[in-house]
């Protein structure tokens, strides 16, 4: 017999609206106190060469178990990205 492992996670979800920043604009990201980070995407714009970011802070208000909330079918990498971190 197979053995299932079933986690879950039901979490309220609170989402930014929008993206955090514009094309050639610095951004901060913090998720409130308590949250974390439970969704990061992205758009690059070739001719901006930048990318604009979206993130949603999650809260646990429970933990159970349930394979169904881990889909890796919508979790993929992307082509490389090279940046470089500028330290005043």
């Amino acid at each position: 017999m197979k053995a299932s492992l079933f986690i879950a996670f039901v979490g309220l979800f609170e989402t930014v609206d929008g993206w955090v920043n514009a094309y050639d604009g610095p951004f901060t990201f913090a998720c409130p106190q308590h949250e974390f980070i439970s969704h990061i995407s992205s758009i690059h714009d070739n001719s901006k060469e930048d990318r604009i970011w979206d993130f949603r802070c999650s809260s646990l208000s429970t933990l159970n178990v349930n394979t169904e909330y881990f889909n890796t079918e919508t979790c993929f990498w992307s082509d490389e990205i090279r940046s470089k971190i500028v330290l005043n």
